[in-house]
């Protein structure tokens, strides 16, 4: 007796987990002609036909609020019987005709209490979800293509190729136009009225977009990030978000293939060494300031620091400190001999630049680490004594020398073989660099030992100007080959001006000089690395 109770308790068991997984299959099956309540009668909506779709790989789901079907409907189906077509209803009750139908095989049609019984979240809400929800119920049935066709849309055949026409009066305004000429084009169209702000302001989430999408690892992140971020911006509704959150999940419900998105290459600044020379003296604001930008780049940095030794227990250890004489012009090139000296695991170059300077991180991706970075200011024809050309610091008097002077003797005592190299490589004495932007340099290990050597030997002979001592050591390093960098430096007049700030910001390869002692150049130095932040993360 006991055994047969225990036979009994199985059977009953067996019996509840069948009816379980029935309840949940017609619950949760994509295919809403299974009735809910376990009768047999179909509903109204059924038609024997849909079943031929099942594992139809092309789909087209359409919309109507017809009983008969469209134009466009007949002449897909009469097209071929590869594709299955998807007709969405917008009107409950309305019962579509499917007397036309006699011969197809490949056609169904929900209205949307048909759309209820999928176990989909964004069924649960608004009906403008129609066509999403379609998409979900042919890819959960096997769509690898679904071709959307809207209402009023006439298929056109154009050499074997079918294309849609839109057949509404839809107008798409071109980027950067004001709201007020926006609303015009679109004023037959009052249901896309809720775009307005997408319209309106489409370069500004182009922007968005652009500094946004390499931030995430998988494709669903950077969807939902995107979202999430015009929300911020006040150009979407919470509802989108909402929304999109929905459409992912039920994504994922029917097994969808997310996209993959492109692997991140490695960023150039992991194998370049970052040398930052701060122009008399340096703040801990500002210290940590530069840091949190550029400890996100690089692994390897060194600081030259005006003044006497002090306390710099904010700065990370791993961060090599020199404090040196860096307002002194005549010192510079010696803490860019410093700076290249430097070794460090897997550091492939050197990068120096001035502390108030900032650097397009983005748009230095286009240089070459295997060449040294140089911004020229003038190329020089050498020779009879006279001053070789207007720049102010040539008559600058040191130590009873003019620089012109002191240069001249420079280049008459060079060892020969650094006279043929400017010779035989850089048309010495008819042409020679005189001065360049020295706030700014970059310099591949293949030419560090080079550029240090000569350097030192300018250094040990006489007191030249950073300007002028180093494009010397690069004409004698590496004579060809460079990346001659657009001067990215404002005079006094454009420092303050707003739009040509901010057109150097995004064009250059570097701004100098940003004080951020102001509230203009803080507030720009912020915005600046904000955006490259975005882009780079």
């Amino acid at each position: 007796m006991a055994y047969r109770l225990s036979s009994m308790k199985q059977l009953l068991l067996v019996v509840a987990i069948a009816v379980l997984v029935l309840l949940l299959v017609s619950r949760y099956s994509s295919d809403p002609y299974i009735p809910s309540d376990g009768s047999t009668v179909r509903p109204y909506w059924f038609n024997t036909s849909s079943r031929n779709c099942s594992g139809v790989s092309k789909w087209v789901v359409t919309t109507s609020v017809a009983i008969t079907p469209s134009e466009a409907v007949h002449v897909i189906l009469n097209l071929t019987k590869d594709w299955c077509v998807l007709v969405l209803g917008k009107v409950a009750g309305l019962k579509y005709d499917f007397s036309w139908t006699k011969g197809t095989t490949h056609l169904i049609y929900l209205p949307p209490e048909a759309l209820l019984l999928l176990p989909y979240k964004l069924a649960t809400l608004t009906s403008l979800n129609v066509k999403n929800i379609g998409y979900l119920y042919a890819i959960a049935n096997g769509a690898r293509v679904v071709l959307d066709l809207e209402d009023g849309i006439v298929p056109i055949r154009v050499n074997h190729t079918y294309l849609p026409l839109q057949a509404d009066k839809r107008v798409f305004p071109c980027p950067n136009l004001e709201e007020k000429e926006v609303t015009g084009h679109i004023t037959e169209s009052p249901s896309y009225v809720d775009e307005l702000p997408l319209y309106a302001r489409s370069s500004h989430v182009v922007n968005l977009l652009k500094y946004h999408l390499m931030s995430f690892d998988t494709f669903e992140e950077a969807l939902l990030g995107v979202y999430e971020l015009m929300y911020k911006s006040r150009t979407l509704s919470k509802d989108d978000v909402t929304l999109v959150k929905h459409w992912i999940s039920d994504l994922k419900l029917v097994g969808y293939e997310f996209p993959k998105l492109p692997k991140k290459a490695t960023l150039w600044t992991k194998n370049v060494h970052l040398c930052i020379m701060f122009n008399w003296g340096s703040t801990e604001y500002r210290t940590r300031q530069l840091l949190s930008y550029y400890m996100r780049f690089f692994d390897a940095i060194t600081l030259f620091l005006e003044g006497r030794r002090v306390s710099h227990n904010y700065i990370p250890s791993h961060i090599q400190v020199f404090h040196v004489k860096t307002g002194n012009g005549f010192y510079q090139q010696r803490c860019l001999a410093k700076c290249i000296n430097q070794t460090a695991p897997n550091t492939v170059s050197h990068l120096y630049i001035a502390d108030d300077m900032f650097i397009n991180i983005t748009k230095m991706s286009q240089l070459s680490l295997l060449k040294i970075w140089f911004i020229p200011v003038s190329v020089l024809t050498f020779g009879n004594g006279s001053k070789i050309n207007d720049w102010y610091w040539w008559g600058y008097f040191h130590g009873g020398q003019t620089q012109y002077n002191r240069f001249v003797a420079l280049i008459n005592g060079l060892p020969q073989e650094w006279k043929q190299v400017l010779i035989d490589k850089v048309g010495f004495p008819n042409r020679i660099h005189g001065n360049a932007v020295a706030d700014i340099v970059h310099i591949p290990n293949a030419y560090a030992v080079e550029v240090s050597r000569v350097l030192n030997y300018i250094n040990s002979v006489t007191e030249l100007f950073c300007e002028i001592a180093v494009p010397l050591a690069v004409d004698i390093a590496q004579p060809i080959g460079r990346e001659e960098m657009e001067d990215g430096n404002l005079w006094e007049w454009q420092r303050t001006d707003p739009d040509v700030v901010q057109n150097v910001l995004e064009t250059r390869f570097y701004l100098h000089p940003l004080k951020t002692s102001t509230k203009f150049g803080a507030d720009m130095w912020r915005n600046s690395m904000t955006n490259q932040l975005r882009l780079l993360a």
